[in-house]
């Protein structure tokens, strides 16, 4: 984190392997025509951005950050918001083939 902080305050881009790169973004009030009208008056403020990395496979995009495959738990929400009280309970994620869903064992998890 102060790696990044420190370097970017200092305008730098930083990437970071596997996750994306953060930049500084300039806000500006309007937009004009040609580079001579170019003046740092034109300026807002600069906040800072990111893009996350990514390949492109099949013609879609597929972000780094997402994991290969992901798991779908399913939660009773009326368990846990007041049923008993108000107070919460643990839910343990449940795989396809403990709720019923007639999924084959060789099967493996649904992927988002």
């Amino acid at each position: 984190a102060y790696f990044c902080q420190t370097h970017m305050h200092l305008g730098w881009k930083v990437s970071l392997e596997g996750m994306g790169v953060f930049f500084n973004e300039f806000i500006t009030t309007k937009s004009v025509n040609s580079a001579e009208e170019v003046t740092t008056k034109l300026i807002k403020c600069v906040r800072p951005a990111f893009n996350p990395e990514y390949s492109i496979l099949n013609g879609s995009f597929r972000y780094a950050l997402l994991p290969e495959r992901v798991e779908l738990a399913k939660i009773d929400f009326k368990s846990i918001n007041g049923s008993n009280g108000g107070e919460t309970t643990e839910q343990t994620p449940t795989s396809p083939d403990e709720s019923g869903n007639g999924t084959d064992e060789n099967e493996g998890p649904d992927i988002i």
